[in-house]
């Protein structure tokens, strides 16, 4: 009887070591595939992202969510796509969210920094700032969260918080400098404060004494005040920095005889650069100097480096000394193209800038005719 039961017990302890190896298999098989599918779904997501299927990306990383809920980084992800989609709201929605969950130092600074580029794109520049504050407390020391801020402050317009930053963490004097700028050409905009507005510009030149914007402003600001010496010799000193922005100069003389006894100096100057041939040759035109202009633009064609804008300028000034209809007709219709390009990322747009709005470098802006 006792054999009986013993074998019996043996037979019992075999059925639930053979079940619970099939439990086991059973349950690691469902485990690899739940894995093989949130593996497969968040696989497919990146993807999307490479491929800018932002709708389908949200889809798949939503479905690696449902059978992991505690990735954070997909999370992260798909907040990120959701402001790119420009739907904020759910962004910052998905991104808070987070906090409230038991995170390291790191991941939590990482959701800061997203809730404050929400913040920022949503044009909610103080919370930004706060947002980005309180990821600085966690880490005192990081310079990229210090950067975040700092591009807050200069987007926000916020030039004086931008100032004591870049005194504070900054090493570029040109980038001081310019800030300074900002400042004088909002004292000048907001309460045409002209002594503030030259402080602030003096103040850019001791920083840089090659900022063309300083010495552009500072012309500005004498000529406004009826010191026609001292701001061409402003003017004069910032064509030397740099030629290719002349016409931001000539734009602000407004008297024609000014103009044009400023414009004789500085061919006198350098007679041989394409930029003060050129855009000399465009002023005296509006002037109606039409074959000094024209003298001018021949010097530019002869020496065969020349562009298109150069032939409109020719085109126009002929147009200007004869009868021939169909000359004026055409010259009526052609149009000089000035772009400025960052030099740094490609960006080109009609429209002057210090700052590229695209990859955020200053002084990167060159004229292309």
């Amino acid at each position: 009887m006792n054999n009986f039961f013993k074998f019996n017990d043996i037979v019992l302890i075999s059925a639930v070591i053979m079940l619970a190896i099939v439990v086991y298999y059973i349950v690691k098989e469902q485990k690899r595939k739940i894995e093989k599918k949130k593996i497969t779904a968040y696989l497919k997501g990146i993807n999307y992202i490479i491929e800018d299927k932002t709708d389908k990306a949200i889809e798949e990383l939503t479905s690696a969510i449902e059978l992991e809920p505690d990735i954070v980084d997909v999370y992260i992800s798909i907040g990120n796509l959701f402001r790119k989609k420009g739907e904020i709201n759910r962004a910052l929605i998905i991104h808070k969210g987070l906090l409230a969950r038991k995170l390291d130092r790191e991941k939590k600074i990482e959701v800061y920094v997203n809730i404050g580029i929400d913040y920022k794109k949503a044009g909610l520049y103080d919370r930004a700032k706060e947002t980005f504050k309180n990821a600085l407390s966690l880490d005192p020391k990081n310079n990229t969260l210090k950067k975040y801020l700092e591009e807050v402050y200069e987007d926000s317009k916020d030039w004086e918080s931008a100032l004591v930053w870049q005194k504070r963490f900054g090493e570029d004097k040109k980038i001081t400098a310019h800030i300074y700028c900002e400042l004088g050409k909002k004292a000048l905009r907001e309460s045409n404060d002209y002594n503030l507005a030259y402080d602030y510009f003096k103040k850019a030149f001791v920083e840089d004494k090659n900022c063309f914007d300083a010495l552009l402003n500072l012309g500005k600001i004498s000529y406004a005040n009826q010191d026609k010496k001292r701001a061409f010799q402003f003017w004069f000193d910032a064509v030397k920095v740099k030629d290719e922005f002349f016409n931001l100069i000539l734009d602000n003389i407004i008297d024609k005889n000014d103009l044009y006894e400023f414009l004789k100096s500085i061919l006198v100057y350098n007679p041989k650069s394409y930029y003060i041939l050129f855009f000399s040759s465009m002023y005296l035109l509006k002037l109606g100097k039409y074959k000094k202009a024209l003298s001018i633009l021949n010097i530019i064609l002869k020496s065969g480096h020349y562009t298109q804008s150069a032939i409109v300028l020719a085109v126009k000034c002929l147009s200007n000394q004869t009868d021939n209809k169909k000359l004026q007709i055409l010259a009526s219709k052609l149009q000089v193209n000035i772009k400025y390009t960052c030099k740094s990322c490609g960006y080109s747009t009609h429209l002057f800038f210090w700052k590229c709005p695209k990859c955020r470098n200053w002084d990167s802006a060159k004229v292309e005719l």
